[in-house]
This record gives structure tokens, sequence and C-alpha cells, in this order.
């Protein structure tokens, strides 16, 4: 396989996190991903969690690269780091460059987490360790990062974009969809010229997803007491059943309870997928449609 040159675009970042080109300060996507796409994104979240997510996503990320770079293992991340490696090996994974800087040479900067070449093919990775991973947050990131990327290396094309995910320890390969290349250049031009986006394909939810989140957990808590309930219910229903195991049919019926026990028999019943197979064409004349509302579907992760 021919070797892959990543082009040097020149950009320094900086102690503070700043980008900066030929003595010109370039801008990040972060904020603005935050400004056009995720406004309210930690809205709520106190400023000591925030701190304390974002010193142990920079551990990760150091002890990452350190490991893909030299082979050395964090003591502090050992679990992390060890998961990381089967996740390379399982997802055929070689990793080209960490922490690669991309820009348009104009406004924007950032760095790619990870360039890496997934079976043979080129593709660029986010690491997130966030409890939860928003495909939509990385889906964006990843899609303005591979604008950019295209841009320092014209010749060069990215052929998956992926988030490893790195959540109580163990780490997951998560591909995610990619934003069209026209959506990210609206993006950026409109946030160069100040103005705020919107995109027709994306539906706005009106839900408030911290008292959706409370009534899930509810939901949660409440169906752990009835699982237990149920399980409760069936053992007894086990013991009552093997008291009349061999007795014939009876029934018993006082001021306390009725309990009755009914002879086995053979029930008839309708085999609609037979039918179907050697009468198709009946079957189609008498198929009945009926209407079912739409419903929802929920869990916590």
């Amino acid at each position: 396989m021919k070797k892959i040159e990543l082009k040097q675009t020149g950009v320094i970042l900086d102690d503070n996190h700043r980008y900066w080109a030929a003595g010109k300060e370039l801008h990040g996507i972060t904020g603005v991903i935050k400004r056009h796409i995720f406004p309210d994104m930690y809205e709520g979240v106190s400023e000591k969690v925030l701190d304390a997510k974002k010193e142990y996503g920079t551990m990760v990320h150091e002890a990452l690269e350190v490991f893909d770079e030299f082979g050395t293992r964090s003591e502090e991340l050992t679990t992390e780091v060890n998961s990381y490696e089967v996740m390379k090996g399982l997802n055929k994974i070689d990793v080209l460059r960490s922490e690669y800087i991309v820009t348009d040479y104009e406004r924007y900067a950032t760095p790619i987490d990870k360039v890496i070449l997934k079976d043979g093919r080129l593709a660029i990775a986010d690491v997130k360790t966030t409890y939860t991973l928003n495909k939509k947050y990385v889906s964006w990131q990843l899609s303005i990062c591979k604008y950019l990327f295209g841009l320092v290396n014209p010749k060069l094309k990215i052929e998956g974009l992926y988030a490893i995910h790195i959540k109580d320890g163990m780490v997951r390969l998560v591909e995610v969809e990619e934003v069209p290349a026209e959506d990210v250049q609206r993006l950026l031009a409109a946030d160069a010229r100040g103005e705020v986006v919107t995109f027709d394909n994306q539906v706005t939810i009106a839900i408030d997803e911290k008292k959706a989140l409370a009534l899930i957990g509810k939901i949660a808590t409440e169906l752990a007491i009835k699982k237990e309930i149920e399980e409760h219910i069936e053992r007894f229903e086990s013991e009552l059943k093997a008291m009349c195991e061999g007795l014939s049919a009876f029934k018993i019926d006082n001021d306390m309870f009725t309990l009755t026990k009914t002879a086995d028999y053979e029930r008839m019943s309708f085999d609609s997928k037979m039918f179907a197979e050697e009468h198709p064409a009946l079957f189609e004349q008498y198929k009945k449609k009926t209407p079912v509302k739409g419903g929802i579907k929920y869990k916590l992760k």
C-alpha cells in the first residue's frame, strides 16, 4: 500500500487552546456548532461537572495519543487504554496521526483526534468520553473536519466517520452519518458573516428533554419493581399449579377464593402463514388492514 502523506498546515495551537497561522488567529469549530446547532447543549449543567468531565476527557485523549505513538500505557487509565487496544484490533484500525490540525487557511481550524485506516480505508475519528454519545453532534463535528481535511489534502478521500466512545472504561467504535458538504459550507459561511443558519432537513422537536428524562427514570424504576413482583407471582403460580398436578378437573368456590382446574384439551387455530403460501390470491382477497396508532419507544442509556 502506498504511504499516505498528510500535509502540514502550519497552524499552531497554543496553551490557551487558540489557533494561529502566520500571525492570524483562527477560530475553532466547537463554538460554531454550539451557536448554530446546539445552542442549549449544556444548559443546566454546573461548571463543576463540566470541568470534571473536561479534565477526564483531556486525560483520556493524551493517554490514547501516547499509546498510539509510543505503545506506553497510562497507569491511571489502564482499563481505558487496554479496551482501546482491543477495539482497534477488532476493527482493524491503524492510527496514522493523532491531533491532526486541519483548516480553511482563512478563518477556521480544528484538530482531528484520529486520522485512521480502517480495513485499509482512510477515515477520521473523534474520541468522546460523554456518558451518552451525541451522534448528531459528532456527525456535524466530523463532517466539518472532513471538509477542512479535503481543503488541506485535496488528493486524499475520507471514506468513513467514526466516534470512539469511552464509557465506564470500555471503548466502542461507532460509525456516524455524514452531513452533506453543502450544509457544512453554508454553516461556515453564515458563521463567518455573523448570521445564524438553520437547515430545512432538521426537525425541531418541541419537547422538554429534562422532564422526559425524569419521567423515563420513574418508569424505569417502576418497571424494575414490576419485574420483581411478576417474578414473585410467577413463582407462586408455579407452586399452585404443582399442587393441582395430576388431579382431574375441579372447582373450589368459597368465601375466601375461587380455584378452578380445567381438563386438558386441544385448541383449533388457523395457520394464516401456510394459507398465504398455498393460496396467495385468496389470502390477498380476505386480508384486512387495521390502522395502528403510533407509539413511543424509550430507554435509559
